[in-house]
């Protein structure tokens, strides 16, 4: 497949429903205006300057108004759609290539992790403590990170809080990398900040889906 003439079709319709999402939402706006001045309209007194509306002209046009809040959402959808679409098109044809940090203490696991990413497409990087995950983290903007619950240094938790302090909530997804499978445990991870939470060890096709999830 061409995924360079495909994503430039659908930049090219993107593009387009964009300016007619933008062109209708005018038009809303500048219907929507036309009640209230018929209503204006109603009030003065009649002359022959002034067309006296039927009071159920109102009754006539609210369908339409209706019928036009339903298209602009359905359009919405579509632009959401299609932007998804593109995202995941660039992705495969290695133009936006989802970039991933792992960090793990223990190398034997991490280089398993890191194959199973590689093997994916995903550009990976990793580190084997703490202080060196958030270094990485800072330096390279991850799309995601995969981080150890507990590594040499610093918790995961702990560098969780600290990423989310320095560059806002929710600005990188991180999923939790853990041995122990217990509520409280998932109750920290989620409360430090994390998206998800995987428990050691770990399958390759259940670490695959919860990344293709977020």
């Amino acid at each position: 497949m061409n995924f360079e003439h495909v994503e430039h079709a659908i930049e090219t319709l993107f593009s387009g429903l964009g300016e007619a999402g933008n062109i209708y939402a005018q038009a809303k706006s500048g219907l929507q205006s036309l009640p209230e001045k018929w209503r204006i309209q109603k009030q003065q007194p009649k002359s022959n300057n002034h067309v006296q509306l039927p009071d159920e002209f109102s009754a006539i046009t609210e369908p339409f108004f209706n019928a036009h809040e339903r298209w602009l959402t359905n359009t919405q959808q579509t632009l959401d759609s299609l932007e998804n679409a593109s995202k995941k098109i660039r992705q495969q044809a290695g133009i936006d290539k989802v970039k991933i940090l792992v960090a793990d203490d223990q190398p034997q696991f991490l280089e398993t992790i890191v194959d199973i990413l590689e093997e994916s497409g995903y550009i990976v990087i990793s580190a084997n403590n703490g202080l060196a995950a958030i270094t990485e983290i800072l330096l390279h903007q991850p799309d995601l990170v995969l981080m150890d619950y507990e590594m040499l240094g610093l918790k995961g938790t702990e560098i969780v809080k600290q990423i989310n302090n320095t560059l806002g909530q929710a600005a990188i997804p991180f999923i939790m990398l853990t041995g122990y499978g217990t509520q409280d445990i998932f109750n920290l991870t989620i409360k430090a900040g994390a998206v998800d939470f995987i428990i050691k060890p770990i399958r390759r096709d259940l670490l695959l889906n919860k990344i293709n999830d977020l």
